[in-house]
């Protein structure tokens, strides 16, 4: 079932103003004069409200949730601001702004609403993989993943977003100075010709087909704008292509713009209590951010902790569990990358992830 938009206003001017907004992505919204509608409250991928509805959605007790918008004609009072906070609202926009250096209200809705008529749409998605702690395997695992994708035939882009790791053309052994990295990208105004960036990446050989990955390279320069890291996966994912990206677990600018475009994170837990306990900081994260989030479990279990108990702490389905694998560091050390035998613990793991990929899109 698909759920739409929803824009909570009983001003005609303001509706007119945001649907017109909305058709210029191709969005459809759903309309309601008064927060009436739970389910609706609770399933719309994006709400709009009209600043003095919030009120009115507290007093009959709607409950917080994130992708909650308010537009203002006017700057809030005190009041106002914190009924905001306790409903949730990530973002007041004045509309039409009253000053030069208000924030564009359209710009932002038009943007918004560009993500949703994207975000897993014809096939493409963004996938983000991340540890609960330092060694958790995620690394790994987003190879593997990037792997068992492009083989199962899905156009896919492996991305480096860790600048603390070792590098994924470390892990892969890839020539890690042939082709373009994170460093030779400019952030482009709108669209990326992905085609044009995939023969330019370095790339692993994945059966008959080529696995492109975007790494930082050789050297200390390991930073990239977030607006770079944007516009390579948003035009990714509109490409109707799988991008599959290895996050450090820290917050950090480009983490954070990542995780806000992915369709899943995928946080990988080691079996034992002190990473269960750190995983719960990163459920807290992914939550705040509002990304859909699943479990991956990695024995081995040193004290009997199941991935159902692990999963039931932190409220998040589990995946995959993965057993630990014999000889994966030495194949690691020797250049052989991770995922490649098909009917090994890794590559199983990853297909089970590309599987949650498909069911959220499907959902």
């Amino acid at each position: 079932m698909e759920h739409r938009p929803l824009i909570v206003t009983s001003d005609p001017d303001l509706l007119d103003d945001v649907l017109r907004m909305a058709a210029a992505t191709g969005v459809e919204l759903q309309h309601e004069a008064e927060p009436i509608n739970r389910g609706a409250w609770r399933t719309a991928p994006l709400i709009v409200i009209d600043l003095p509805q919030i009120p009115r959605a507290l007093g009959a007790g709607f409950p917080r949730r994130d992708a909650l918008i308010a537009i203002a004609r006017a700057q809030p009072d005190e009041a106002a601001w914190q009924h905001c906070v306790r409903l949730g609202v990530e973002q007041v926009l004045l509309h039409p702004a009253s000053s030069a250096d208000a924030v564009d209200a359209e710009q932002v809705l038009v943007e918004r609403f560009s993500r949703l008529t994207s975000s897993v749409g014809e096939g493409g998605a963004i996938v983000a993989t991340l540890g609960a702690c330092g060694g958790a395997g995620a690394t790994v695992l987003s190879a593997a993943t990037a792997i068992a994708a492009q083989r199962a035939g899905r156009r896919t882009l492996l991305a480096d977003c860790d600048p603390w790791g070792a590098g994924l053309d470390v892990v892969l052994g890839i020539e890690p100075d042939t082709g373009l990295h994170w460093r030779d990208l400019k952030a482009p105004a709108g669209r990326l010709a992905t085609a044009a960036l995939r023969r330019a990446l370095p790339w692993l050989t994945v059966g008959r087909d080529q696995l492109p990955v975007l790494t930082y390279g050789t050297g200390s320069q390991r930073q990239v704008s977030p607006d770079v890291v944007d516009v390579v996966l948003t035009s990714v994912r509109q490409a109707g292509e799988l991008a599959v990206v290895d996050l450090p677990r820290t917050p950090e600018p480009v983490a954070d713009r990542v995780l806000g475009l992915a369709a899943l994170a995928v946080l990988v837990v080691p079996a034992d209590v002190r990473s269960t306990y750190a995983a719960l900081r990163q459920r807290q994260r992914l939550a705040d951010l509002g990304v859909p989030a699943a479990l991956v479990v990695r024995g081995p279990a040193p004290g009997g902790l199941t991935a159902d108990e692990i999963g039931e702490a932190l409220g998040l389905d589990v995946l995959a569990t993965m057993r630990p694998q014999a000889r994966l560091a030495t194949e690691l050390d020797n250049g052989r990358p991770p995922g490649l035998e098909r009917r090994s613990q890794l590559a199983k793991a990853a297909e089970r992830v590309l599987a949650g990929v498909q069911q959220l899109a499907a959902a």
